[in-house]
Formats: structure tokens, C-alpha cells, sequence
């Protein structure tokens, strides 16, 4: 029986560590949340403004990501495709009459799409990932409370 009670204090201690871990760790994600949203805005742009680096290794792997985040999530720049024109003025002057990369216009492969503002994404990207890590906060707010009620659920189990 003494034996039982060990087991079950040391399960108990071990619930109430998980529990606390949890609700910190969501505490915590709601407290910095509009922090997180606005460091992954800022890092797109990072990447827009690297879009035409002049080193080829980087070019290529910042200017796929930024492709394809633009072609999956259908959306153009980081505010909008005008933000090609701000943020990224290395670009804006290496490929002059272009709104945008083609990866911004709605079918890529037609030519002279970027030039017309009618075939590119209005969206901007920004607003696009931030919806994005909103619902995917959201999604961690509920696991982790639901983690953390079943933890003090066992802690509770335990002790009685």
C-alpha cells in the first residue's frame, strides 16, 4: 500500500509539472502573439528585400521560398504587389515596367502577366500569414489547454 502512494505522489508531481509547463507555454504564445505575427511579416520582407541577391545561392533559396509562399497562398508581396516596388527597390530596378514577380500573377506561365494589374494577387502575403499563424495559434491554445486539463485531471485521479 505505502508503495502505491509513492507511485502515485511521484505520477501526481510529474502531472502538475506538465500541467504548469502547458499553461505557461500558452500563457506565454497569447502574451507574445501580435510579437510573433509582426516577426514573421518582417521576415518576408527580409526576404523580398534578398529577393535579387547578388549571391546566387541565396537568391535562388530566398526567391523560391518567396515564390512559392506567394503561388500557394495566392498572394503578391508583403502589403500587396506594390510592395515590390518599395521594399524591394533592387528588384523594382532590375526588371522595370513589372508590377511584381511572375509567381504573383494568378497563371504564371502566360507572358507579360506581371506587367497588368489585373493578373496579379492583391493580397498581400503579410495579412495572408498572419491569418495563417492566427489560426494556427488558435490550434495550439486548444491543444495545450486540453493537454493541460487532462494532466490536472490525472494529477487529481492520483491523489484521491
Amino acid at each position: 500500500r505505502r508503495h502505491n502512494q509513492c507511485c502515485q505522489d511521484v505520477l501526481a508531481f510529474f502531472a502538475l509539472i506538465i500541467t504548469l509547463a502547458f499553461t505557461a507555454a500558452v500563457i506565454l504564445l497569447a502574451v507574445f502573439r501580435n510579437q510573433l505575427r509582426g516577426d514573421i511579416t518582417a521576415s518576408f520582407e527580409i526576404n523580398m528585400q534578398s529577393y535579387d541577391n547578388t549571391e546566387a545561392l541565396v537568391e535562388t533559396a530566398v526567391a523560391a521560398y518567396v515564390d512559392s509562399t506567394q503561388q500557394s497562398q495566392q498572394c503578391c508581396g508583403s502589403s500587396g504587389y506594390e510592395s515590390w516596388q518599395t521594399l524591394s527597390t533592387s528588384w523594382a530596378a532590375a526588371h522595370p515596367g513589372e508590377l511584381a514577380p511572375t509567381s504573383c500573377c494568378f497563371r504564371p506561365e502566360d507572358a507579360f502577366c506581371n506587367k497588368q494589374q489585373g493578373q496579379i494577387y492583391q493580397r498581400g502575403c503579410s495579412s495572408v500569414i498572419g491569418d495563417i499563424s492566427s489560426d494556427v495559434f488558435t490550434i495550439i491554445y486548444v491543444v495545450g489547454a486540453v493537454i493541460a486539463l487532462v494532466s490536472l485531471i490525472e494529477m487529481l485521479t492520483a491523489c484521491y
